[in-house]
């Protein structure tokens, strides 16, 4: 038998999951710019650069942040229980 709504823990999960929605749906946007743009640079014979130093940067900085609230949500959910 399932527990009643919300005592399962399952709006947290759902808090957690819509956190971690737009980051990862950032990181597939990246890297399919990132597969065209390198696929048309191979096909044009370009010479390089194919590396990309600010995309992994702020990918990194959005999954941090997104990681951080969701800790800072269950401490405080544990510290009002």
């Amino acid at each position: 038998r399932l527990p009643p709504p919300g005592e399962d823990g399952s709006e947290t999960g759902q808090v957690y999951g819509l956190t971690l929605l737009p980051v990862s749906v950032c990181f597939i946007v990246y890297a399919l710019r990132q597969y065209t743009v390198r696929a048309a640079m191979i096909r044009r014979r370009e010479p390089g650069p194919y590396e990309d130093l600010a995309g992994p940067t702020v990918l990194a900085g959005m999954l941090m942040v997104s990681i951080g609230a969701n800790f800072m949500l269950k401490l405080s959910q544990v510290v009002r229980e």
